[in-house]
């Protein structure tokens, strides 16, 4: 008599996110089993509510896709850093470490400016766009993963989405940078130079007597390049007019008109927004439209060579040793719940 043969295949990348699913309601029910148990000394008007958002507001992340997930985190970085400048004494360090000038001889800038937002509108504008179109962006990025040639399974979108975020952000201050460095402080010299000579050309107005080398901060570089990624990679779609309500137009009229705006700013030597950031950021995400998910697949092939098996293994057992304590901690709140009779 044969005996049967059990066949064995390779998770998907299906399989995978199911096991972090399952891993992080475990965390989650095992986290707010623990609150409850801190709390029940308690009285019970006093933890009933708190208890009661607690648990709603794990359950919402739980229900999240991993890219707003990541789209959460970046808002609440950003919140911090807002917090951060709403501080008196934090304000001379934060205009030096968080505010990136192309004079200012600082590099890390073009990268802790990313997260950082003075005013309370500029935050809340970014978190909006934020949170509606770079968690759209993650979905083309997941799609084309399926269609990867290489047939490599991931994980999470989490880290392919904070990778295209933080390089958009930077591509797009780093071409602010030499915009400012290289065109308009040359004009800007020039002009002091020679006062009397007016400027002539299709860049005329972009120096003028109001035109500084100020400090810029903000996503709204990166933000932009989400914005162009989704009006590529989902045409059909359609969004919201802030004025007048109720309106709304094609995606790619929209990001057409605003890529517009930047280029009549940059032209017209408008200073309050950034303009060149603006519209570093959509070329950045035309670009990673066309070529970023393959470059990403090649990086990721590229650097399948230099795991550590040992370290995988060691991260495998962790993760186990969390399971059963979670396990665990669950089980024994379990057993403490009264009977129903």
């Amino acid at each position: 008599m044969s005996s049967p043969i059990v066949e064995t295949r390779e998770p998907t990348t299906e399989d995978i996110k199911r096991a972090r699913y399952f891993h992080l309601g475990k965390r989650l029910q095992a986290w707010l089993y623990s609150l409850k148990e801190e709390a029940s000394n308690l009285p019970q008007t006093i933890k009933s509510l708190p208890l009661f958002a607690t648990a709603r507001s794990m359950q919402n992340v739980l229900d999240a896709s991993e890219a707003r997930r990541v789209c959460w985190m970046l808002v609440m970085i950003n919140c911090g850093v807002y917090l951060a400048w709403k501080i008196r004494r934090l304000q001379p360090a934060m205009s030096k470490g968080f505010t990136h000038n192309p004079l200012s001889g600082k590099s890390y800038t073009l990268l802790t400016s990313m997260f950082s937002h003075s005013s309370f509108w500029h935050l809340l504008l970014n978190s909006m766009a934020l949170l509606s179109f770079s968690a759209t962006a993650a979905q083309h990025l997941i799609r084309e993963q399926r269609k990867s040639p290489s047939g490599m399974q991931e994980a999470t979108v989490s880290y392919h989405l904070w990778a295209f975020f933080i390089c958009t952000g930077l591509f797009a201050n780093l071409f602010s940078h030499i915009a400012q460095a290289r065109i308009i402080y040359p004009r800007l010299l020039a002009r002091i130079a020679s006062p009397s000579t007016p400027a002539k050309g299709l860049f005329r107005h972009m120096v003028n007597e109001n035109t500084q080398i100020r400090g810029s901060l903000g996503a709204s570089g990166a933000i932009y390049g989400s914005v162009v990624l989704t009006a590529l990679a989902f045409p059909e779609a359609e969004v919201s007019l802030f004025f007048p309500p109720g309106l709304t137009l094609p995606i790619q009229w929209g990001v057409g008109g605003l890529v517009l705006l930047d280029i009549t700013g940059i032209l017209r030597g408008w200073r309050y927004f950034d303009h060149w950031a603006h519209l570093g950021g959509a070329i950045f995400g035309m670009l990673y439209y066309n070529y970023g998910p393959l470059v990403w697949e090649k990086t990721r092939e590229a650097m399948k060579v230099t795991v550590d098996k040992a370290r995988v293994e060691r991260q495998a057992k962790y993760i186990q040793k969390l399971e059963a304590e979670y396990e665990k901690v669950i089980s024994q709140a379990d057993r403490k719940k009264p009977r129903e009779v």
